[in-house]
């Protein structure tokens, strides 16, 4: 079975077909905000010519789609569509990009029965070509028409890199080329935005991500949020909570019954401490001035985040500080009740703090 991340990019998949004088043609496309379709602009060359609405398949939905931003079809050949839909997901886009990335990407193709079938192509990136016509060159993969406008997903980030332009060759394995992210934002000014605003009131994407991936993206340049997750695991492990299995790390704090033994008190407190400085690090990082008003407001977001987390820390050493003189009853007592309580609070913090980390990076 695919992972969820595969999956939800399928989900965001569209098909464009275009019909003239008895001919069909067939291209793909994906959401990149509510409603917003992007597509390569010789998919809906005819419709655009005619002015027509532009047919799209969704999901088991056939959408009408309005042209709202239509660039040269030579280069960079992009195409955004507002369809009458509002409950679409819509993908991460960031242009993050090495030589020897994996690229899978998802559409569909006229090669698949009726075209109607999307089909998967794993390719690998040679990287991308000088401005000003800047592409993603792709080779090891079978990149055949109808796959034009595709999303283009680097395995490494988890992100949306791109987005497929045009094949090297038909029927073959050589690849094909791509248009970078950073060119869809430049074309289509208010996307940026529209991603942030998506993204901070839907972060399913974010949840699909590995932790290689998000240490890839550079979420947290400075590391913050890896030695903090270390140390949430091995709270887990000194307060004999390990054993619960098959539940969120906050679920085995807050579920499991737990026997805190006064040694392990001082222990405790030092991991808590420990998470604490690289947290305060990216208090420093996250309050440098920033030029870009959509990222400010995330980051003035992150600082209460931040600053209510290291007050929620505080609060749980001092908790833990009040045991090394309790009775063994009471610190049973606290261990099962106040203190996993709070250590859930500062993982939902973190959680919190990482999705909105990640977006201060969007391109």
């Amino acid at each position: 079975m695919e992972s969820p991340l595969y999956q939800l990019l399928h989900k965001c998949v569209v098909q464009i077909e275009q019909i003239d004088a008895g001919s069909r043609t067939i291209g793909t496309g994906f959401f990149v905000a509510r409603g917003v379709i992007l597509t390569v602009a010789h998919n809906i060359e005819k419709f655009a010519a005619q002015r027509a609405d532009i047919r799209v398949y969704w999901q088991g939905h056939t959408l009408t789609a309005n042209l709202i931003v239509k660039s040269s079809i030579h280069y960079p050949d992009l195409a955004f569509l507002r369809a009458g839909i509002d409950i679409n997901p819509c993908v991460y886009l960031h242009e993050a990009l090495n030589p020897k990335d994996d690229i899978y990407t998802y559409g569909f193709s006229r090669q698949t029965k009726n075209g109607r079938r999307a089909e998967p192509v794993l390719l690998t990136a040679e990287g991308v070509t000088e401005r000003p016509e800047a592409m993603i060159k792709l080779k090891m993969g079978e990149i055949n028409p109808g796959l034009s406008g595709a999303p283009l997903l680097n395995c490494t980030t988890g992100c949306v890199c791109g987005i497929v332009k045009s094949t090297r060759q038909e029927s073959s394995y050589k690849g094909g080329f791509g248009i970078p992210t950073s060119v869809v934002f430049s074309t289509m000014k208010t996307l940026a935005q529209e991603q942030i605003n998506y993204h901070l009131q839907n972060p399913e994407w974010l949840d699909c991500l590995e932790p290689d991936q998000l240490d890839a993206l550079g979420i947290i340049p400075i590391g913050a949020l890896s030695p903090f997750n270390n140390t949430i695991q091995e709270l887990i492990v000194a307060m004999n909570w390990s054993s619960v299995r098959n539940l969120s790390t906050s679920q085995q704090i807050v579920s499991a019954s737990a026997i805190l033994k006064p040694s392990q008190v001082e222990r405790i407190i030092f991991l808590i401490r420990r998470a604490v400085n690289p947290i305060e690090q990216l208090l420093g990082e996250i309050s440098k001035d920033s030029t870009e008003m959509a990222k400010d407001n995330i980051r003035r977001e992150l600082l209460i985040d931040v600053s209510s987390f290291l007050s929620q820390a505080r609060q749980l050493v001092s908790q833990l500080q009040k045991l090394r003189f309790a009775t063994p009853l009471k610190i049973n007592s606290d261990a099962q009740t106040i203190i996993p309580q709070l250590i859930s609070d500062l993982i939902r913090k973190t959680r919190e703090i990482a999705k909105k980390t990640t977006l201060l990076i969007v391109q």
